[in-house]
């Protein structure tokens, strides 16, 4: 079974650790956070492996996963090679969503084989992550030996591996941040405005659950053509302007919105 170290096991670096792990996929090495408490508790999570406190300390692997914060992966891979961790022939993958394997050339210099792989998910807590991993669509590209071991990985976990060019990765983690934390500011948002129309957070909570979540529904079912639905689909152009005019006064910002998503709703007819 293939040895493998994690650098940075953060929440994504845990559950994936984690998952490896459960399903006997890799033998977890070393551990490696940029603080030894956070490393050993990231091995007691993942339940195998052992921390070290620092990259010095690391023994070479069949499998490095860099799970750092993005602007630490280019720092990380070349401090692996300059302390020869990293062994020719083996496999070098980082979990960024916007940025490609190319930022790992370091390690392809020394003959590994490098790729990247962003789980299309929000990880807000490492063990629920794990429960609800399956079916999670994840973007990996790379060297064909490197893709290959991601691809099967996926299939192991009941995950779905989708192929990415490099060179679109911003743009679809751009598409990615745009859906998973631009639905979060909508509700916080429209959470808000309930509130000033004298809504309880409470109330406004209870009623966007349900209503949100059938929005979804319709648009998984009819497309987003069919599932629009309010005054742009009716072209209803004096409630816009009513809208436009109440949310102007409330918030500029928030106003700005509104008129923006209004301008994108209207491409979509």
């Amino acid at each position: 079974m293939p040895t493998l170290n994690i650098v940075g096991a953060g929440r994504l670096g845990k559950a994936f650790g984690r998952l490896l792990q459960q399903q006997q996929l890799t033998t977890i090495q070393h551990i490696c956070n940029q603080s030894f408490s956070s490393a050993q508790a990231a091995a007691a999570f993942i339940g195998q492996g052992d921390a070290v406190p620092a990259l010095a300390a690391l023994a070479p692997a069949d499998i490095t996963l860099i799970t750092t914060p993005d602007d630490a992966i280019t720092d990380v891979c070349q401090q692996l090679v300059a302390q020869h961790k990293i062994k020719p022939g083996s496999i070098v993958v980082h979990c960024s969503g916007a940025l490609g394997s190319d930022i790992l050339a370091p390690a392809q210099f020394a003959g590994a084989f490098v790729a990247s792989m962003h789980p299309l998910k929000s990880v807000a807590d490492s063990a629920q992550a794990v429960k609800t991993f399956a079916g999670t669509f994840c973007a990996i590209e790379g060297a064909d030996k490197a893709t290959k071991l991601l691809h099967a990985w996926m299939l192991e976990l009941d995950a779905k591996g989708v192929t990415m060019l490099p060179e679109h990765k911003i743009l679809y983690h751009a598409a990615s941040v745009l859906s998973c934390a631009g639905l979060t500011t909508l509700f916080g948002t429209t959470v808000e405005l309930y509130q000033a129309s004298g809504m309880s957070a409470e109330e406004a909570q209870a009623m966007l659950g349900p209503f949100l979540q059938e929005t979804l529904d319709n648009n998984m079912s009819l497309g987003s053509q069919k599932a629009l639905t309010g005054p742009v689909a009716r072209g209803d152009h004096d409630m816009l302007e009513k809208h436009s005019q109440v949310l102007s006064k409330h918030d500029g910002l928030v106003h700005k919105l509104y008129v923006a998503m209004t301008d994108c709703a209207k491409k979509l007819l």
